[in-house]
């Protein structure tokens, strides 16, 4: 008896839970539109426990969470006009933006993975990383997390890197690296920016046949 009444709440349970996750509402006032997805792109809807599947022209809310799996890869467009290319093995969530007396303020927390931003208007963008957080004026910069560091590499504009052990200004040609506690670093980029983001940008994933 108690098997087939444990058989009989699971699947009830399968059969109920993807229609309540279709049928969450969406907000009223969304922060992001999916202009690409390649392989899979998951969305976790603020205030909810499960992943679903996120394709182009789907929305992105304040607190909604974004993950790309391996061999995957989004791009999305903000309200503000900001293009974000989000690179395989990237986890993400989004805030809701601020309002400022000249310019938008965008906040995003960058958990693991690498996120290129690029815009053709200077504009206020924040990224908080589990290692340094960063104040972006410019147009295109690339942030990358890892388990050990992050890095903030600037093509153009100017960023602001702060954590509890200090603060730097990385301009153009530059990037900041942080660890855990330490103070962070600047160092001169060794590479072009063509050469750093070229992979993200333009070529497609590498498919898997496992």
């Amino acid at each position: 008896m108690r098997t087939k009444t444990i058989a009989h709440f699971a699947l009830t349970v399968a059969f109920i839970a993807p229609h309540a996750i279709q049928a969450a509402p969406a907000c009223q006032k969304p922060i992001a539109k999916v202009a690409s997805a390649q392989g899979r792109v998951d969305v976790k809807v603020y205030g909810k426990l499960f992943w679903q599947s996120i394709h182009r022209d789907d929305s992105l809310c304040p607190g909604d969470t974004l993950r790309t799996l391996r061999w995957s890869r989004a791009t999305l467009n903000l309200n503000s006009g900001t293009v974000l290319t989000v690179d395989q093995n990237t986890t993400m969530s989004f805030a809701a933006p601020v309002p400022q007396e000249t310019v938008s303020s965008w906040f995003i927390n960058l958990l693991e993975g690498n996120l290129f931003s690029r815009s053709r208007e200077s504009q206020r963008l924040e990224i908080h990383t589990p290692f340094i957080n960063a104040v972006h004026k410019g147009t295109e910069f690339m942030v990358t997390v890892s388990s050990k560091q992050a890095e903030i590499s600037v093509f153009d504009g100017q960023v602001l890197g702060e954590n509890s052990a200090g603060k730097i200004t990385i301009n153009k040609g530059f990037k900041g690296i942080a660890e855990g506690n330490r103070p962070p670093r600047v160092q001169a980029l060794k590479i072009t920016p063509e050469d750093a983001v070229q992979w993200m940008l333009y070529y497609p994933p590498i498919i898997d046949d496992r």
